[in-house]
Parts: structure tokens; sequence; C-alpha cells
């Protein structure tokens, strides 16, 4: 398999992209939700998919409602899951943010994946440039 299947309970759940090179497929709520201030919840979107191995999804909220407050948390999608996807949301707002039934909330990204790794005991090598400057260490101008 080398392209990715969706399945939706219902046919107004079915992921949706607007212009074929979108990134992502906007993913909608099962069912009416609430999510109260500075709760989590997992929000049902009534599909399923198989994605192909050495592929992975990534959820992320909408940029819409990311401006409202709402923060997808969780979002890894491994390619043998065949469960529904329930995507799980933080309200970092101080105002309830109610998603409705069938609204576009979420978007899934399948994105190529590595499956292995070596493993070594010890330190990265600090080889480059940057080696293990981390935070701020580009600047900010």
């Amino acid at each position: 398999m080398n392209r990715t299947r969706f399945f939706a309970i219902e046919e107004a759940l079915k992921p949706y992209k607007k212009h074929p090179e979108d990134a992502g497929w906007d993913l909608r709520a099962a069912a009416s939700a609430e999510v109260e201030p500075w709760k989590t919840v997992a929000i049902d979107t009534g599909v399923s998919v198989m994605i192909p191995v050495g592929h992975v999804g990534i959820c992320k909220a909408r940029s819409g409602f990311g401006l409202k407050g709402l923060n997808v948390t969780a979002g890894v999608i491994d390619a043998g899951y065949r469960g529904r996807i329930h995507v799980v949301v933080q309200n970092l707002s101080d105002e309830s943010i109610v998603i409705e039934k069938h609204e576009r909330f979420a978007q899934i990204l399948i994105l190529p994946c590595l499956l292995s790794a070596d493993f070594e005991i010890g330190e990265a090598p600090k080889d480059t440039e940057r080696s293990a400057s981390g935070f701020g260490s580009t600047g900010v101008k």
C-alpha cells in the first residue's frame, strides 16, 4: 500500500482538503463538544485511516481554532492503528470553546518517518557548528 485511505462513518465526516496542494486534511467533530477553559478532552472524528508503512499521521489544530486558544496536545497516528481518530484538545483560554457537530477543528498531515535507528551509550559527537547550543543560540534578530 502506498496511498493513504480514509474511512468515515458518515459522508459529512469525510476529511476535507480545499486545494490539492494543501498539506493536511481537515478533520470534523462527530458530535458537538464544549471544551471548558483550561480543560483537555478527546474529540471523536468518526474517521479511521490506513497509513502506509514508513509514514505517520500528525494531528494539529486548524489555525482558526489555534487563535481561539485550542491546542492539540497529542496526535501521532501510527501506520498500524486502525481505530477511530480521537483528537486530544486543550482549551488554553478563559472562555469555553464549542465545537459543533461536523465542524472542521483539526487537521491531519501524513508524513514520512524513520522506522529504525542505531543506539549507542554516551554523548553525541559535538562536531557541528551549532554543537550543543540550544535555546536562543541563533539569536532573536
